[in-house]
């Protein structure tokens, strides 16, 4: 079935751009993220995942106004009792809910991408038989990360990454790097901290430098961020335990990276 559909997709392409559209084929988001009602540190269902979940079928109830009340199989499962507590107002009365009228459902459900028609002649966006007809001249795009201001530092860790990419043999997935924000800011010490740990903090404010460092590939005409660093540096002026400290935070994106079988911690080591 995977062959077939993969050969219909390539016919009925050539049929529709003959026509003058872009493809023929259907694209969807992926399902987003559920936020589960259980426990405080469980607090999301991710794609495909199964959940239980209540429907409320009176939503002017006292303490129920939402319409479903969802609950990831961990935490549904956890709950020992036939019944669960559930309410808005966890200080209000809460209402009791049968765990047999709960259903079994699937983060399954697949958002598809709006069709935007072209201003010509209603296609999808300005179709390429328009723009040969009409000569249609089509503007570039002006904000692309090649443009931005490049530095040392985004320099040499983008030599360095691609350096790695050639080395792991993956030559089609250049790296771009560069350091989108860098100032200068006052750690301001509040008095209740001062209060509470007397020995361990400093008297006086300081000052830090933070820095925000993003690294992007171009996927499909189109800058995609991969790989963000947020980083505070604290030179010999801040007092101990902060002198000549610097603070990482890092979140990565490998699912939208081509090559993600290349992709390493030790690209910014």
């Amino acid at each position: 079935c995977t062959k077939l559909a993969k050969l219909f997709v390539e016919s009925i392409d050539r049929v529709v751009q003959e026509l003058g559209y872009c493809c023929g084929r259907q694209y969807a988001y992926l399902p987003k993220l559920m936020l589960c009602y259980g426990k405080q540190q469980c607090w999301e269902i991710p794609p495909y995942g199964y959940y239980y979940y209540y429907s409320n079928s009176e939503p002017s109830r006292f303490n129920l106004s939402s319409s479903k009340y969802i609950f990831c199989a961990n935490c549904f499962h956890s709950i020992k009792s036939e019944s669960i507590l559930i309410g808005d107002d966890s200080t209000q009365t809460l209402v009791e809910i049968p765990k047999q009228i709960f259903l079994l459902a699937q983060n399954d459900i697949r958002e598809p991408e709006i069709m935007i028609v072209c201003i010509v002649c209603t296609r999808r966006f300005i179709c390429n038989t328009c723009i040969r007809e009409y000569n249609i001249k089509c503007k570039g795009i002006r904000y692309i990360v090649q443009q931005l201001p490049v530095t040392d530092l985004s320099s040499r860790l983008e030599e360095h990454v691609n350096q790695f990419l050639l080395d792991k043999y993956c030559h089609e997935s250049h790296v771009t790097i560069r350091v989108l924000s860098s100032s200068d800011k006052i750690c301001e010490i509040k008095p209740q901290l001062k209060k509470y740990y007397p020995n361990q903090v400093a008297d006086n404010n300081y000052s830090y430098r933070t820095k925000a460092i993003f690294a992007f590939q171009e996927i499909e005409s189109v800058d995609v961020v991969f790989f963000s660093m947020y980083a505070q540096e604290y030179a010999e002026c801040c007092p101990v335990p902060n002198t000549y400290r610097v603070y990482i935070y890092i979140i990565f994106g490998y699912s939208t990276f081509l090559s993600t079988e290349t992709l390493s911690s030790t690209c910014l080591s």
